[in-house]
């Protein structure tokens, strides 16, 4: 073999990296139970009852609020996942999530123009940068369809019929995540390009956005999905409260790596020396737009900025045997779930070897010492975990931020911090067990301090206090503490 050929040998395996580089780096990761645990639960609620809930039963500050769960679709295929494998199958769910989206990530490089290497590099820069917003979550499915909505918007040309699979994904979408309100723009920018390119499918393209546009009304909200969405977008509780809301900051590494990109792909305009892609500066304009005012938008940045790269940079097409791409594609995926067999050996399948913020040891010390219906004071982060492992008990917040008034974010503030009246308001609420986490320390020393509290748990995630008259044998009641 010559070495030319063993270049070219070396040159199919680029295909191979934007899939099974993200797919093994999520099996060795664990899962954020943030978010995850009570869609779980809504899941199997919606799955057991046949029916969408309407008003929150998880949170005793919000007891029969209107709760409109656009999420129903994802919270239900996480429930089904997970009663058929339980976690392990949701991290394998995770693992192929990602490692589809950044495959069609290629495959829409690919279809831009660009060569395997550059496709496969572009798609690598989207993958760092996305990774804060990957989390197993409703969004991850969305980001699955966002990719391969922009894989059939770019080799529209070549595959007109593909491009009616829009309305589908936006249909999809639509009982999935809020991410749906992004099919109107992918649509419109696409239209703009067939009309600065002077392309004569732009009136298909008109019409399949106007279809999909449309599409995004078949849920079982109609028109309020949209109202929602653009209520989440604009709650200012939601930008003060929850970090990837607020507005991108260099100072952060998510940040600066955003900071960077925007740099080499203006640079990039630069060296080409000529005229202006204005189809391209439209699509960065609008998903840069996204991504400054809030951080969040960074992964969406990371699926879009490498597809407009890669436009930049088209190559000979006479050089891109798609086919080709493909088959590699789905080798890697082959691979990746050999792997997956390997992995499930080499590490355990309880929740505490695969998840972050789920504190077993606590729950499991809650459920011993007080009787279900009690209402919890728990750290937000671990609303979700706790929502799904005591559903017979309450919590004052949880992660589902918009539901939640300012002032109960205040008075969830004043008592983690033991601030103010914090004292009354553990009373107003009833509140029957205080779950802290191990940096809460302001408020521990309180506890310990305040007669009617005792501690019945502590661990390396923090610890339990539980009110006097609800400890079960109050009588020499010894405080739990976890193994060394």
């Amino acid at each position: 073999m010559t070495a030319r050929e063993r270049i070219g040998h070396l040159d199919r395996l680029w295909p191979v990296l934007p899939v099974l580089l993200p797919f093994l780096v999520t099996l060795t990761s664990t899962m954020g139970a943030v978010d995850l645990a009570y869609q779980i639960r809504a899941g199997n609620g919606i799955v057991e009852t046949g029916a969408l809930p309407h008003v929150d039963t998880y949170a005793f500050t919000t007891a029969g609020v209107r709760w409109l769960d656009q999420q129903w679709g994802a919270q239900v295929t996480l429930a089904l996942v997970h009663r058929a494998g339980g976690w392990m199958a949701l991290v394998v769910l995770r693992a192929l999530l990602i490692g589809a989206t950044y495959g069609l990530v290629y495959l829409a490089c690919r279809a831009r123009g660009a060569g395997r290497r550059t496709s496969s590099l572009l798609t690598l820069a989207g993958i760092v940068l996305g990774l804060r917003g990957l989390a197993l979550r409703p969004q991850l499915f969305a980001l699955l369809l966002l990719a391969a909505s922009l894989w059939v918007l770019a080799g529209r040309r070549d595959h007109p019929r593909r491009l009616w699979c829009l309305p589908v994904f936006a249909v999809a979408m639509a009982n999935l995540h809020g991410a749906f309100v992004l099919v109107p723009v992918l649509a419109g920018l696409t239209l703009l390009e067939d009309v600065l390119d002077r392309d004569p499918g732009a009136r298909r393209t008109l019409l399949v956005g106007v279809v999909a546009t449309a599409a995004t009304l078949l849920n079982p909200f109609g028109a309020e999905a949209w109202r929602y969405a653009f209520r989440i977008a604009t709650n200012p509780v939601i930008r003060d409260t929850i970090s990837e809301w607020r507005p991108t900051s260099v100072a952060t590494v998510s940040g600066g790596v955003f900071a960077a990109s925007v740099v080499l792909i203006g640079a990039l305009f630069v060296h080409r020396g000529r005229p202006v892609d204005l189809a391209a500066l439209a699509w960065l304009a609008v998903f840069g737009g996204l991504a400054v005012p809030a951080s969040r938008g960074i992964v969406l940045w990371g699926l879009v900025a490498p597809t407009v790269a890669a436009r930049l940079l088209r190559a000979d097409p006479s050089a891109m045997p798609a086919h080709t791409s493909r088959r590699v594609v789905v080798g890697a995926v082959a691979l990746a779930l050999i792997a997956v067999i390997v992995a499930r050996w080499m590490r355990g399948t309880t929740p505490d070897s695969l998840l972050a913020r789920a504190p077993v040891g606590l729950s499991g010390a809650v459920a011993r010492s007080v009787p279900p219906g009690t209402n919890l004071f728990v750290w937000q982060p671990w609303g979700s975990w706790f929502e799904f492992a005591l559903p017979d008990h309450r919590v004052l917040v949880d992660s589902r931020i918009e539901l939640f008034s300012q002032d109960v974010w205040d008075e969830y503030n004043d008592v983690r911090l033991a601030r103010g009246a914090w004292g009354s308001i553990l009373g107003r609420y009833d509140i029957g067990a205080i779950v802290l986490n191990v940096d809460d320390d302001v408020l521990r020393s309180r506890l310990e301090g305040q007669p009617g509290w005792t501690l019945v748990r502590d661990d390396e995630d923090g610890a339990v206090f539980v009110r006097d008259d609800l400890v079960r044998g109050q009588s020499g009641t010894p405080t739990e503490t976890s193994p060394d």
